[in-house]
């Protein structure tokens, strides 16, 4: 378990500041080793408290291990972009396996739905992520869907792109070859 305090700009580590910070992040860690340790007692656990922005430090940490898994406040989309998300951020910024667990509600017992594979069209995609969501959707004995997304340059996402008049628009269908290109064995 990671806790993060990250300090100021321009503060020195050991100013008062920086050192109620690392008081109140000690605090959290050991709040939550205590609450896990009495709900989950067979859980091993080790702590580390980290001088970083928290999305800092989920990346860091992270890297190290073969998946993170990240908790997500209902907050809704607007919510997140106008007040920024750690969880979104980290999620965006790492390049090793994030799932965005959403809160509020319980968790079901297993997965029922279909994986999401989502893919950039700016980016190649990395045959590490198509791997990594065939090989769980294959663990969950469910399907796996491939989202393909795009922004036609000059619009804002307030404004779709409406399809031509016999179905798809051209770059619709120049999007649903790539894709089928890309998830080709």
């Amino acid at each position: 378990m990671v806790a993060a305090w990250p300090a100021s700009a321009g503060t020195p580590p050991d100013a008062p500041e920086a050192s109620a910070r690392r008081g109140w992040a000690t605090r959290f860690l050991d709040l939550a080793v205590d609450w896990l340790r009495n709900h989950h007692p067979v859980l091993e656990m080790d702590t580390e408290l980290l001088n970083a922005a928290p999305h800092e430090a989920l990346l860091s940490v992270g890297a190290e291990e073969e998946l993170l898994a990240l908790g997500s406040h209902d907050l809704g989309t607007t919510s997140s972009l106008l007040l920024g998300s750690t969880s979104a951020r980290t999620a965006a910024l790492a390049d090793f396996p994030v799932i965005l667990v959403c809160s509020g509600g319980p968790a079901p017992e297993s997965p029922a739905g279909p994986v999401l594979l989502a893919l950039d069209a700016g980016r190649r995609p990395q045959d590490s992520v198509i791997s990594f969501a065939f090989e769980e959707a294959a663990l969950r004995d469910v399907p796996v869907r491939a989202l393909y997304a795009w922004l036609p340059p000059g619009l804002l996402p307030a404004y779709p792109v409406m399809p031509g008049r016999h179905g798809h628009s051209p770059r619709a269908r120049q999007a649903e070859n790539l894709l089928t290109r890309t998830l080709l064995p």
